[in-house]
């Protein structure tokens, strides 16, 4: 049981802490009460994770499993594509100013990457030389 208590204010005082230091990052003040309910359900996650590890574990690694077979079974330009969009996505998220971000210059080149990479496996490329 006290295993149980601790294990709550670890996982609320802990989503608490990434709360307010996530909202002092990006220069926020979250307000009302979703905020609360969420660092308790955080706690609540934490005491049910502690009071059975191995079953959560599991449960994780059988949704976990099919993603990674999935993303290693993909073509490996894609792969490429995807990893490259999503480096650009996050650089230009992060280079641009807080107040004014550009939607444009964060999504265009990456998705005219996708559609470059599949338009080009269509068009260009022959079926039997894959």
């Amino acid at each position: 049981m006290l295993k149980k208590f601790i294990a709550f204010l670890v996982g609320l005082i802990g989503s608490f802490a990434a709360l307010i230091a996530i909202a002092a990052t990006l220069h926020v003040q979250p307000r009302g009460a979703f905020w609360l309910f969420l660092c308790v359900a955080v706690g609540l996650f934490a005491t049910r994770f502690v009071s059975n590890p191995r079953e959560h574990l599991e449960a994780a690694s059988n949704v976990v499993r099919p993603a990674v077979k999935g993303w290693w079974a993909l073509n490996p330009r894609l792969r490429l594509v995807l990893v490259a969009g999503f480096i650009w996505a996050v650089a230009a998220f992060l280079i641009q100013d807080q107040y004014e971000r550009d939607l444009k210059w964060i999504l265009i080149p990456p998705l005219a990457l996708l559609a470059l990479h599949f338009g080009e496996s269509l068009m260009v490329r022959r079926k039997d030389a894959k």
